[in-house]
């Protein structure tokens, strides 16, 4: 794949690249290996919506702080020590599990720390390098091969994993999808070892990076980010559980992953192709329109063919104001940000409004689960929480000054 390359010396990826493609990849793999049965696993011993909400608070909270030490580390020891540090974070969370097995929901608030900031660091350093390690020439090839290598990974990890876990007894099957995202960490995190050192210009200062609020269009992108973070705090391990309680079985469940993972891929390479910024505010509008409409379909009458419907049209209609939402989200940042020395500071101040959205949500969650009946919870959050995109629309993002730039997704990081 790579030997395509050297026909033009300016499409070269560096050494670096390939090597932080790799791990990129890897980061994927067991991303997608565990996520989903992790909340089902914590679902499966508590049976408890508020227990693994607050376990995603943990997380939360503790992810934007692996932002912000991000800065200060990069600019004083360097970025790789940042990626490092990162998988290290996630290393030790899968110890622990490994260790406690099914006594780890008493210490889910404590887990929700390594795991935060793991994923924190890691994303910080892993967009920040990929700036440094790559040039405007070869960019848009190192995310096209990366975003291939991540749909693919995230295709297939969910049926494995799936398969894994019922061929074990009882949780047994958990133990082993842990081990092997346990052993996927540590040969990133040796991989790592093999990356130049690039230290970060410039000084740590985060009230430069909340001054950024000041600029207009900016702030727009962060009351945006705040009403997206409320959304996805708690959408995500609420579906999650809603579709393992639908299929009841870990295989079944990963099969029906695989699937609209494959429909969210064909999507997003369908959209990514033929949206710009001229025609993206309009992309964000019906996106969201639909998205609200399947969550609508599916608390109205739920059902395995709902929560089918629901899967398909939000893994197609997500990607409708996801993607344009980024690339309006980057151009504004450009304006504000003149230089990529800046990119750090630039994922900074947008996870900041996303943390205080994502709590926020998972707060507002816990409060309804337990003030109303316990059925109707999920039935009065969904649609609340599916209408932040909407909201974020109306009352933010449309208000972001046009411009006819042909911004398009490959100028895009992945955010």
């Amino acid at each position: 794949m790579f030997a395509l390359f050297k026909k033009n010396p300016d499409q070269q990826l560096s050494r670096n690249a390939v090597i932080l493609l790799v791990i990129g990849s890897l980061f994927v793999l067991a991303n997608g290996l565990s996520t989903v049965f992790v909340t089902v696993f914590i679902w499966k011993i508590t049976k408890s919506y508020v227990q693994v909400s607050l376990y995603n608070v943990s997380i939360y909270c503790f992810m934007v702080l692996g932002f912000i030490l991000s800065g200060v580390i990069s600019r004083r020891k360097g970025i790789p020590y940042c990626l490092r540090a990162g998988m290290l974070c996630l290393i030790v969370y899968f110890i622990a599990v490994l260790w406690l097995k099914s006594e780890s929901v008493r210490y889910l608030l404590l887990l929700g720390i390594p795991y935060g900031l793991g994923y924190g660091l890691f994303y910080y350093s892993n967009n920040t390098l990929l700036y440094y390690y790559t040039s405007e020439t070869n960019r848009g090839i190192y995310l096209g091969i990366s975003n291939a290598l991540g749909a693919i990974m995230g295709i297939l990890a969910p049926t494995v994993s799936g398969a894994i876990i019922v061929s074990g007894h009882e949780l047994q099957g958990y133990q082993y999808v842990f081990f092997i995202t346990f052993a996927i960490y540590v040969i990133s995190c040796i991989i790592s070892y093999f990356l130049e050192s690039r230290v970060q210009e410039g000084d740590f200062s985060m009230k430069r990076i909340l001054s950024y609020s000041t600029h207009p269009d900016w702030n727009y992108i962060m009351k945006s980010n705040f009403f997206l973070g409320f959304r996805e705090g708690a959408i995500y391990f609420i579906i999650d559980i809603l579709y393992f309680l639908t299929f009841r079985n870990e295989l079944s469940l990963g099969g029906f992953t695989t699937l609209i993972s494959m429909i969210g891929v064909i999507s997003s390479i369908m959209i990514g192709k033929y949206v710009t910024l001229k025609n993206s505010y309009k992309s964000i509008l019906i996106g969201s329109i639909m998205t609200l409409t399947a969550t609508l379909i599916l608390v109205l009458h739920t059902s395995v063919q709902t929560v089918v419907i629901y899967g398909v049209l939000t893994n197609i209609f997500n990607n409708c104001w996801l993607i344009p939402f980024y690339m309006i989200q980057y151009q504004v940042a450009q304006g504000v940000m003149n230089n990529r020395e800046t990119m750090g500071d630039f994922m900074i101040a947008r996870e900041i409004p996303l943390a205080m959205g994502r709590v926020v949500g998972i707060l507002l969650f816990i409060w309804v689960e337990n003030t109303v009946l316990k059925d109707m919870s999920v039935r009065i959050a969904m649609p609340v929480l599916n209408a932040m995109v909407l909201l974020a629309y109306i009352f933010a993002l449309s208000r972001i000054r046009k411009t006819k730039s042909r911004l398009t997704l490959s100028d895009v990081p992945q955010l």
